[in-house]
């Protein structure tokens, strides 16, 4: 199973993501993410036996247990080569969160990609983020990071869909 461990926007983020890819599609053609898809990615997990599925829920509740709720604020317009991307602004909260969280993952020996965090949430791929696109005024939200959620990404009848096999509550 192709898993990562991740947080949700709320629906008014996940709203104002929405209207800033609507705002995109006429600069930057390409194929845009649906909003259910919305997500930051705190480890990628990718191929996970189901066997070591306990380890990944102990180490997530754990991770969860160490932290607290905390805000985040849609940022700027970002790309990684073709990807476009919303940044994702914090306290120190979410990178704490992402170290905790990796830490506890190593100590049960759950393998995961070591990539440093660039909080962000995948509005397209295959597109190319113009001058003008980079100047649009772009809707804002805050929310409260709740929990941590544990995806599991599969495709049926074509399309991807990330199912949730397990949650831990920020407290």
């Amino acid at each position: 199973m192709r898993l990562f461990l991740a947080l949700a926007p709320d629906e008014a983020a996940r709203a104002a993501l929405a209207r800033t890819a609507c705002m995109l599609r006429p600069l930057a053609p390409g194929r845009y993410v649906p909003p259910s898809l919305y997500h930051i990615t705190l480890a990628f997990l990718g191929e996970t036996d189901a066997a070591r599925l306990p380890a990944v829920r102990e180490a997530m509740e754990a991770a969860a247990r160490r932290s607290r709720r905390f805000p985040l604020a849609l940022g700027r317009l970002g790309a990684f080569g073709s990807v476009l991307w919303r940044g994702v602004e914090a306290d120190g909260a979410l990178p704490a969160l992402a170290l905790s969280l990796r830490e506890e993952l190593r100590a049960r020996a759950v393998p995961f990609d070591p990539k440093p965090l660039r909080a962000h949430i995948t509005l397209a791929r295959d597109a190319r983020l113009t001058e003008e696109a980079r100047r649009l005024a772009l809707p804002e939200a805050v929310w409260q990071a709740r929990s941590l959620t544990l995806y599991q990404s599969v495709r049926r009848e074509g399309a991807l869909q990330y199912l949730p096999c397990a949650e831990a509550v920020l407290p």
